[in-house]
């Protein structure tokens, strides 16, 4: 066969004629491989050492969703095209399908079906996106079954409001990002990854993970924006409250979002139409999860009740859930670090009480359930910054709070809280700072260990007298404006100067008072040891009998011998120039604290009738010191052990 090959060819030049290709090499055409047979092409890999293979096999370690007709272009709806790509890889070996930068449309109604051993991978965040265009919608990706799945790289776009999802009275699933829902069986899932993912725009959850056991999953840096209900929402479905066995492994680490969660406020029922999502989470906790490095900013709750706008109650930072008895286990074992949130809601919003305007329950950390380790948390401008308190079947017990942060937590009612604990928590360690908080802290329950720094609170401290006897204190304070310490039960009847721990909802402590709970203190020194009570007041205020130091002998006997003061050492000035005091003792004499004896500068006065030793002149022990002094009942004389005679001699009036 004549080729008719150009006369006046260049060098690399490509001539093809009846299916066959030649190339100029500058003297001679060279045949080429037979087209479209990419086994016949070498592929040569760059680095030293590296195996040749061929082209066709190279291009067959990855698979594109292209390869299967996906556009990709925003427009075109893509939904087949990338279940069937799905499909083939999950039938074949499993790996990545790789989805090229691009926006690529999907029916969110039917949605889109992850299956074992598939990893979807695009080019980063905001360059790849999955974005539902359809009504109706119920989730952008569902997985059903099997190990080594996940997402990575890219963006999923429900596109809500835009896009209206179906109602929970007419399916579960209402405007999912992704959600891993395996069905009532709880099949486990091995080797889950979901890193590198940006969710927005949902009727519903970002990232659910319901009736699955998660053997072993990671989820790693992912973005939230505009989220209808909880950001990442973990459901521990598994052995009924089987406390060996916890049905999420998962370590959760970077969480980001600047506008919080629950925006879908409307549309979570159909009837009424007022019901909406309502005290959604960031991340809502359940089974054994470490989480790290959350960050919230936004945080709010949303709705005015004006129409179908439901005023929500409230939303929450992070929130550790407790267990649901024949439904699923609760968050115990969980360990948190590093968490920021902060709440968009006025200072002057949130009230306690039922759905209405103007609620903006919005809380940092809520932790339900028992043996919770939290660490590293900062909260600002929420009611709440970290609370703890039982609901109908989980109890707070066993937590540690650690290096805990809560700044101007406050509400529309004085219902602000720094740290709140309530009568169910028990067990537990707070370390925590709390600063220009309604209340700094509110702590209940029993047998703690509470260390807590509060400054410019309007009320330090909170605590109910069961648990200021049976817990352990630490406490530093400054410029609390109402007081320190309030003890908020009555006890009607009792002297409010006698009960060092009021009862009252009355302040009598000042607001620079500390408490340490403790049975048994040492002062230990090397030579010396020292307790000291330091008054730093530098005015000249101080009239007589102003106190500058006192210790009070207190007992909290709830018997007859009765609450209160029973005796006092004090240092007083004596409103003298020349810094003159004394020092005064008081015990308790039936209507109050009366001085008994007072040291002066210059002399001592003793205000109660003076009682000396008694002894007859032949008892009169013979190694008493010097000065002592005895009533002799056999003279009836008061008789005075001397030096002179090294014996006992009649006292005689100067």
């Amino acid at each position: 066969m004549a080729i008719n090959f150009p006369t006046s060819p260049t060098t690399n030049d490509i001539h093809v004629e009846s299916n066959f290709s030649w190339r100029f090499n500058g003297s001679s055409w060279v045949a080429l491989p037979t087209p479209g047979v990419a086994s016949n092409v070498a592929y040569t890999p760059a680095l030293t050492g590296a195996v040749n293979t061929d082209v066709e096999s190279k291009l067959r370690e990855s698979v594109s969703v292209k390869d299967f007709g996906a556009v990709g272009d925003g427009a075109t709806d893509d939904t087949t095209e990338i279940q069937a790509a799905i499909d083939a890889v999950s039938a074949g070996v499993g790996g990545e399908l790789y989805f090229p930068a691009g926006t690529y449309i999907m029916n969110g109604a039917t949605g889109l079906t992850l299956k074992t051993g598939v990893m979807i991978k695009g080019d980063g965040m905001g360059l790849t996106t999955i974005k539902n265009n359809t009504d109706s919608w119920r989730y952008v990706f569902l997985c059903t079954e099997g190990d080594n799945v996940g997402f990575e790289s890219l963006t999923i776009d429900g596109n809500w409001p835009t896009r209206e999802p179906v109602t929970v009275d007419i399916d579960g699933l209402r405007g999912e990002g992704i959600v891993i829902n395996v069905g009532d069986n709880a099949e486990d899932i091995n080797n889950l990854k979901i890193s590198n993912v940006e969710v927005k725009n949902t009727g519903h959850y970002g990232i659910g993970l319901q009736t699955v056991n998660v053997i072993s999953g990671t989820i790693n840096n992912v973005h939230f924006k505009n989220i209808g209900g909880d950001c990442i929402d973990i459901k521990s479905y598994g052995p009924l409250l089987d406390e060996s066995y916890y049905s999420k492994k998962l370590i959760v680490d970077g969480v980001f979002t600047t506008d919080g969660c629950g925006h879908n406020n409307t549309g979570y029922k159909t009837t009424p139409a007022t019901a909406g999502h309502n005290e959604q989470a960031v991340v809502d906790v359940g089974g054994q999860v470490v989480l790290s490095n959350v960050f919230i900013s936004g945080l709010d709750s949303f709705g005015d009740d004006v129409g179908d706008n439901h005023m929500q109650t409230g939303n929450v930072g992070v929130r550790f859930r407790a267990p649901v008895p024949e439904y699923r286990n609760g968050s115990a074992g969980s360990v948190a670090t590093n968490i920021y949130v902060s709440s968009d809601k006025a200072v002057s919003e949130g009230t306690e009480g039922a759905i209405g305007i103007g609620n903006k329950q919005i809380k940092g950390v809520v932790i339900n359930d028992r043996n919770i380790t939290l660490s590293n948390v900062y909260v600002e401008n929420c009611l709440w910054g970290v609370g703890a308190n039982n609901t109908a079947y989980g109890l707070p017990r066993g937590l540690i709070l650690n290096n805990i942060m809560a700044l101007n937590c406050r509400g529309a009612s004085n219902n602000g809280y720094g740290i709140y604990m309530n009568s169910f928590c028990s067990l537990c360690s707070v370390d925590a700072l709390v600063e220009d908080c309604q209340n700094g802290a509110y702590i209940d329950g029993n047998t703690h260990r509470i260390s807590l720094t509060m400054s410019d609170n309007d009320v330090g401290l909170q605590a109910q007298h069961t648990v200021i006897r049976q817990s352990s204190w630490d406490l530093t304070w400054s410029n609390n404006a109402i007081a320190a310490l309030r003890n908020s039960y009555a006890d009607a009847g009792v002297d409010e100067n006698d009960v060092p721990l009021p009862r009252s909802t009355q302040d009598y402590i000042d607001a620079s008072t500390s408490i340490v709970g403790i049975r048994d203190m040492k002062v230990i020194g090397n030579r010396q040891a020292r307790f000291d009570l330091v008054s730093m007041a530098d005015d000249t205020g101080w009239a007589a009998d102003g106190y500058f130091g006192k210790v009070r002998f207190i007992t909290d006997d709830e018997s007859d011998f009765g609450r209160g003061v029973r005796a006092q050492v004090a240092g007083r000035h004596t409103g003298s120039t020349g810094g003159q005091s004394e020092l005064e003792f008081s015990v308790e004499g039936g209507s109050g604290l009366v001085p008994s004896l007072v040291v002066a500068w210059d002399e001592v006065k003793c205000n109660s009738p003076l009682k000396l030793s008694a002894s007859s002149t032949a008892s009169l022990p013979v190694n008493a010191a010097e000065g002592t002094i005895i009533y002799d009942t056999t003279l009836n004389k008061l008789v005075v052990k001397t030096a002179a005679s090294g014996g006992w001699e009649t006292v005689t009036s100067a």
